[in-house]
């Protein structure tokens, strides 16, 4: 879209603005008030965001990424093996059931080879901390989000992308 107004200066820098894109990390059901997605590259709160063909506000921009456990976690663990790694990195916050800790390091898992008996090796996420509680196989292992001013309206899968300051053809951007 053209900034701020749509007007024209030949300036390229200035008149061009790209738009903030992503997708969502996890299924998010309607009534959320938080969604888990793929990156936070330009989102800041009051922003507004368009899921599928909703848009919402945002209201705090966490942490990235979603998962699920591979493998039971059990009280005292520091590790966890998950399904994927992907939007992951050291140093951010992650969540799993009520417990949030900081991550120390991830592993990205080895995808099978060879004969078929071969198994995946899981990605690891790596804790700065022990877990207080056990956490069977299937539990979500999400950064802290997208936090939402108001529910969403509807469901949306996982991988549904979504886009900040959409362009408007013909009348002023809003930005």
């Amino acid at each position: 879209g053209r900034f701020p107004d749509g007007s024209d200066a030949d300036d390229n820098i200035n008149d061009f603005k790209s738009q903030s894109h992503s997708s969502l990390s996890a299924n998010a059901a309607a009534g959320a008030t938080n969604i888990k997605i793929a990156r936070t590259n330009g989102l800041k709160p009051g922003s507004k965001l368009t899921i599928g063909n909703e848009t919402v506000t945002i209201k705090e921009v966490g942490s990235t990424g979603a998962t699920t456990l591979m493998y039971r976690a059990v009280a005292g663990d520091k590790s966890l093996q998950v399904q994927g790694v992907q939007d992951f990195r050291a140093g951010q916050t992650v969540k799993i059931g009520n417990e949030e800790f900081k991550i120390a390091s991830v592993v990205q898992g080895r995808r099978p080879y060879g004969a078929a008996g071969n198994t995946l090796v899981p990605s690891t996420i790596n804790l700065d901390g022990a877990l207080r509680a056990s956490y069977g196989v299937g539990t979500q292992v999400a950064g802290t989000g997208i936090t939402l001013t108001a529910p969403l309206k509807s469901s949306h899968a996982q991988g549904v992308p979504m886009t900040d300051n959409a362009p408007t053809p013909g009348a002023p951007n809003v930005y």
